[in-house]
């Protein structure tokens, strides 16, 4: 099951996800007016590109290079109730810096893998990638922000990713803790994509916490699993809620995974 299929498993439709945040509680409990559907928070509704951009002071003759931001994007109506700040189509927005330059802006939304892959986005080994954690597929992304229909990392393989992997400086290998509890309840996947941007291993680990790994880090010989308070809760997913919350039983533990080692 993929994070869109999953969204609408959990009541949580491409209909009602949200731009950016919400205004309610992590139960999915309506506190106050949804602030994040509004202002700067508001949702973009249109797609556009602008090659006269105006440009205020000077930027340096050296910059050059693509800036992009990715992030959730309601674009049909939500509900205010449901809907989470994690919730929402991907939007890409993007400025090309040429020289000193800035030659065009656009926004397009993540459209590839049938994933809703609204998070982050990341470069490796040459190549652009829309990401999110829970499920969802990686989509690559071409140098104009169209998504392409490939099959990142792994071959034919359909496999969800993380949000923040971590980038190894001596051997530019990327690392990643994933997990899907809606497919696997109680194992997550310590991934490793070698320097060509190819699947290099996947180490399933019991995980029984369930708990949210949005963040890890790295260290020469180690990977960092982050086993904290914020954890998953079928209960809620059921009753088309927002599944993460947190768990004041949960005490927050830092693992320690030899990156040569075994899943112990």
């Amino acid at each position: 099951m993929n994070r869109r299929k999953f969204l609408k498993v959990s009541g949580l439709s491409l209909g009602g996800l949200a731009v950016a945040g919400i205004g309610v509680d992590m139960s999915g409990i309506s506190t106050k007016k949804n602030y994040y559907l509004q202002g700067n928070y508001a949702p973009v509704n249109n797609i556009i590109s602008e090659t006269d951009l105006k440009v205020t002071g000077q930027i340096p003759k050296d910059l050059s290079g693509l800036l992009l931001r990715n992030g959730p994007n309601p674009m049909s109506p939500v509900n205010e109730k449901k809907h989470h700040w994690f919730l929402g189509e991907g939007m890409l927005h993007g400025i090309r810096l040429d020289s000193g330059n800035a030659l065009w802006y656009k926004n397009k939304l993540v459209d590839g893998n049938d994933s809703v892959a609204n998070t982050s986005v990341i470069s490796h080994s040459g190549k652009i990638y829309a990401i999110v954690e829970a499920g969802g597929y990686p989509v690559e992304i071409d140098q104009e922000l169209n998504s392409l229909n490939t099959k990142p990392f792994y071959g034919d393989r359909n496999a969800g990713f993380t949000a923040h992997p971590k980038i190894d400086p001596d051997t530019n290998e990327m690392h990643a803790m994933c997990y899907d509890y809606a497919n696997n309840f109680d194992t997550i996947d310590y991934v490793v994509v070698d320097e060509k941007g190819l699947h290099k291993k996947t180490q399933s680990i019991p995980f029984e916490s369930r708990s949210m790994l949005h963040e890890c880090a790295i260290t020469k010989n180690y990977m960092l699993v982050f086993d904290l308070s914020v954890a998953f809760d079928l209960y809620k997913l059921g009753r088309g809620y927002f599944p993460f919350s947190w768990d004041d039983n949960h005490s927050a533990r830092i693992g320690l995974l030899d990156r040569n080692g075994d899943s112990n």
